[in-house]
């Protein structure tokens, strides 16, 4: 009877432990699901957010290249000879290149560092009371030190992005010269000259990196000095428990990375938008006028030229260099300007091609007005041999 008894208990003890593991397993897999559906849909969002920032980036990029290449492209001829190459060159490449690739990760990196404080925020506050009060205090000392560190670093980045340039400018000019320079024996003028660019800009982006870790490095000691008085107010505070403990101290930790990564994220992208400022700077040149009539197709016919009291300066507050200039030349005439250097010469033939644009009288081409054409149309029905290319010429063929 005790043996069928004692069977009979072990039977059902053990239909009951493969019930509650069979429960169990059950159990297992269906939060094991659920984590891996939520690991899957995070990853997804996760790589739709990039594709489409960067989507978004690049298409934003494409325009505002395609308008800075339209402006300056258009710009007078004045700004073009005023404005270094080296400078242009660096908007183009380097300022771009932060676009393209800096400003979206700084983006990403900022809003994700800043959705991470806020879920932590919540997720703590509704916990514990204790930790609004320290949270707070860290919070207003972090951006105490970030307005701090920006405040220094606007005008460092500033520097960098101005000391860039002179480094395309006289790598270019090198480049064009290298022959006149070699004949000259003056390249070790020009490495000292390049080299000393160079140390200037390499000062700039170290000052700038060390604005960083300063940042950094005193948010580092905020937010060690907190961990620790959290720690003594848990260690002598004998109402709070294990559990809240160890939860407050994690927060605590936890929130201090994120705010200091916000902070930097924030200064990083504020940093990167000075390429961004300098970009849209060259975006709203003023451009030459596009408007204009549409001459015939054919025009000019016979060439007839008319300069009528003709008055062109290089700019509005600069003297002019051809004042009261009438001519005319006719059909099948060769003329010969001639006249000493800074006579007119050159701005005469800038003034047939509207390069300069004239303050009073008029030049008339065939019984046009060429002020009243559009630009477009003016250069490209006329044409013009440069003289470089004939010196060329008449050199080779005296060589020959």
């Amino acid at each position: 009877m005790y043996h069928s008894i004692a069977s009979l208990y072990a039977g059902q003890q053990h239909k009951l432990n493969q019930s509650s593991i069979q429960s169990f397993d059950k159990d297992i897999f269906f939060y094991l699901n659920i984590y891996i559906i939520m690991s899957v849909a995070i990853a997804t969002v996760g790589i739709v957010r990039f594709f489409w920032i960067y989507f978004l980036a690049i298409k934003a990029s494409r325009t505002i290249f395609s308008k800075m290449l339209f402006t300056v492209l258009h710009a007078p001829l004045q700004w073009l000879d005023a404005v270094p190459s080296g400078r242009i060159i660096n908007r183009f490449t380097a300022d771009f290149n932060i676009i393209d690739q800096r400003i979206p990760l700084s983006w990403i990196m900022f809003f994700t560092s800043l959705l991470r404080l806020v879920g932590i925020c919540s997720a703590s506050f509704f916990t514990s009371g204790y930790l609004i009060v320290p949270a707070t205090t860290l919070l207003l000392l972090g951006i105490l030190i970030g307005k701090r560190y920006l405040t220094a670093s606007r005008p460092l980045k500033r520097l960098e992005s101005i000391a860039k340039s002179p480094v395309f400018e006289l790598f270019n000019t090198m480049l064009t010269g290298i022959s006149t320079i070699r004949a000259f024996k003056k390249s070790q003028t020009y490495l000292t000259q390049m080299h000393r660019h160079l140390d200037n800009w390499t000062m700039t982006t170290f000052y700038t990196a060390l604005a960083n870790r300063w940042m950094s490095f005193r948010m580092a000691l905020v937010a060690a000095g907190f961990c620790i008085a959290v720690g003594l107010v848990i260690v002598f505070n004998t109402s709070i428990d294990a559990a809240l403990a160890g939860f407050v101290l994690s927060f605590v930790l936890d929130f201090s990375e994120s705010i200091r990564w916000t902070i930097r994220c924030y200064g990083d992208m504020e940093l990167d938008m000075n390429s961004m400022e300098r970009v849209n700077e060259y975006t709203d040149l003023e451009t030459e006028p596009l408007s204009g009539s549409k001459p015939p197709t054919a025009w000019p016919t016979s060439g007839v030229i008319e300069f009528n009291n003709l008055e062109v300066a290089y700019g509005p507050d600069i003297p002019p260099v051809l004042k009261g200039l009438s001519f005319k030349v006719r059909r099948n005439e060769r003329v010969a300007v001639v006249g000493r250097t800074g006579a007119g010469k050159s701005s005469l033939a800038l003034a047939l091609f509207r390069c300069l644009e004239t303050r009073a009288g008029s030049i008339v081409i065939d019984g046009i007005d060429i002020s009243n054409l559009a630009l477009h149309d003016l250069r490209s029905h006329l044409a013009i041999i440069p003289q470089v290319s004939i010196n060329t010429y008449y050199g080779r063929w005296l060589h020959n």
